[in-house]
């Protein structure tokens, strides 16, 4: 009888229960829960992280940009002061790029001309609360010395010397020497060096043939050169005009190698572009106060050039709440040297860069 009670016992306790099942259950969810989070944490970390590394190159890159053509504001070669120059094209005919008077102009967010030269910028359709800025210079890597020299009117014989540069019908160059200087567009080009510079041709055109406005002596072959003269204008955009909700870049509008004005998109993401200028108010070659476009005194006292540059992921990346934490207050507004953005709501990540850029031709 004892025995049979004892197997009767052993039988009851095979398998598994109820409670064991629930309970095995909530411990399976659990784990699986916390595996799940531990993805969705570890997709969100590779995001923000990816977001940040592709923020930093577009804003090392528009910096990179922004020196290099910065750096070369008002380079005339040996020519040191741009009173000594002569613009023969025809500003008026097409784009105030080809306004050749300042090697550097900036434009204030809210306002809607840039100083100190009064040029409009209407038609850039630049975003609200941007700054812009224009830089002009001779391309010391386009240049040829002459063959011959250079009388006030008639035919160049400029020297074959440079294999990377060779001129073309349209060119806006400069020709100058160490005392006088003229800008011209190139109106016809024979046996590959022998450059025509009539009156008129395509946009803008010459509004004369005659060189050396501030003098009748003609380009010496001893000193003179010619070079490509480059117009650069940075400011920022929707891709979309027509649309402010779509995204945003830093532009370039330029004059190209036939003397036409192009717009093209340089970076992307790029939200927000802020400068101050740096002016040197002792005459030692260091800037002694930094202010907006509309505040400088003197620009032919400007030696350096704050930049700053907000750029935003082309992707959202977590919640509001973590961009909080990895961000700090940053992942709401930024300070963009003297200016404050807006609150953002939306989860997009953004990254502030600064630079002072030297400007190494009026040091």
């Amino acid at each position: 009888m004892k025995n049979r009670l004892y197997i009767h016992s052993i039988k009851r306790q095979i398998g598994v229960g109820l409670i064991e099942l629930m309970i095995s259950m909530v411990i399976s969810l659990l784990l699986v829960s916390a595996v799940v989070g531990l993805t969705i944490s570890s997709s969100t970390t590779y995001r923000m992280q990816t977001n940040h590394a592709r923020n930093q190159e577009n804003g090392r890159f528009a910096i990179s940009f922004l020196s290099r053509d910065l750096r070369m504001a008002g380079y005339l070669g040996c020519l040191d002061s741009d009173t000594l120059l002569t613009n023969n094209l025809d500003v008026a005919k097409d784009g105030n790029l080809y306004d050749q008077r300042f090697g550097l102009e900036g434009l204030e967010q809210g306002t809607s001309s840039f100083q100190p030269s009064g040029n409009s910028a209407s038609g850039l359709n630049i975003k609200p609360g941007t700054d812009a800025i224009t830089v002009r210079f001779a391309n010391p890597t386009l240049a040829t010395n002459l063959d011959a020299n250079a009388a006030p009117t008639g035919t160049i014989d400029a020297g074959n010397n440079n294999a990377n540069f060779s001129f073309n019908t349209g060119n806006i160059v400069i020709i100058s020497d160490c005392d006088k200087g003229d800008i011209f567009q190139v109106t016809g080009v024979a046996d590959g060096n022998v450059i025509s510079h009539a009156t008129g041709g395509s946009a803008p055109g010459n509004l004369t043939e005659f060189l050396g406005g501030i003098s009748t002596t003609a380009y010496d072959i001893s000193e003179s050169v010619i070079m490509q003269l480059d117009s650069v204008r940075y400011f920022v955009r929707h891709r979309d005009t027509s649309d402010t909700t779509s995204p945003v870049a830093l532009y370039r509008s330029f004059i190209s190698g036939t003397g036409t004005i192009r717009t093209q998109e340089v970076v992307e993401g790029v939200e927000n572009l802020q400068f101050l200028y740096g002016e040197d108010t002792s005459g030692d070659g260091i800037a002694n106060t930094f202010v907006k476009a509309g505040s400088v005194t003197n620009w032919g006292a400007v030696v350096s050039v704050k930049v700053g540059i907000l750029v935003r992921s082309s992707v959202e990346a977590g919640t509001k709440m973590e961009q909080t934490q990895a961000l700090g207050n940053n992942a709401t507004k930024f300070d963009i040297l003297d200016e404050t953005t807006t609150a953002t709501t939306d989860r997009y990540q953004r990254d502030l860069y600064t630079a002072t850029i030297q400007l190494r031709n009026r040091l």
